[in-house]
């Protein structure tokens, strides 16, 4: 299976700083039955849809009685607390994702249609698809996702979703 192919780049720029900045390729499968999947940042509306994938499995493990603190693996959980203060490092969303993943394994294929710009008329197609990814592949659609999104999804859940969160929080409990 190849590997990603990216745009030619200078050797002089750092691999990551490119990666973040530029498209990305992957093909799977061969002849006519050859799917190319393009990787790029995400954009508004894939911020909001990368985050209501993740509400929706959160909602359910809310249902099931799990908890917030769960989740965030923050035992002291306080909700009247803004949770940005609570919640400031990759180290814990990482560990919320990973928790959200277990309980919900459907999700991480959801979000790879998320990051991979599939669009809605062709996700289900696209899912099936996505089981033909070599697992290098797979693991650098997480890395370049990263690299990609990482300050600008942390930056627009601390500073745009979580204060609107915590002005619903708020009026809900007035």
């Amino acid at each position: 299976m190849p590997a990603a192919k990216e745009k030619p780049v200078e050797e002089t720029t750092d691999v990551l700083e490119i990666l973040a900045e530029q498209e990305v390729y992957y093909e799977i499968g061969e002849g006519d039955d050859k799917l190319v999947l393009v990787q790029k940042p995400l954009t508004f509306f894939g911020k909001i849809e990368f985050f209501s994938v993740v509400g929706k499995a959160v909602q359910t493990i809310l249902i099931d009685g799990g908890s917030l603190s769960e989740i965030l693996d923050t035992p002291d959980y306080d909700p009247s607390v803004p949770i940005q203060s609570q919640v400031t490092d990759a180290d814990v969303f990482v560990k919320a994702l990973s928790k959200i993943v277990e309980a919900s394994p459907e999700l991480l294929k959801d979000l790879y249609l998320v990051v991979l710009n599939v669009p809605k008329g062709q996700r289900e197609y696209y899912a099936l698809r996505l089981e033909e990814l070599s697992d290098d592949q797979g693991m650098q659609i997480l890395d370049v996702f990263v690299d990609q999104n990482w300050e600008v999804m942390v930056s627009f859940f601390k500073e745009k979703m979580l204060p609107l969160f915590n002005k619903i929080s708020t009026k809900v409990q007035a």
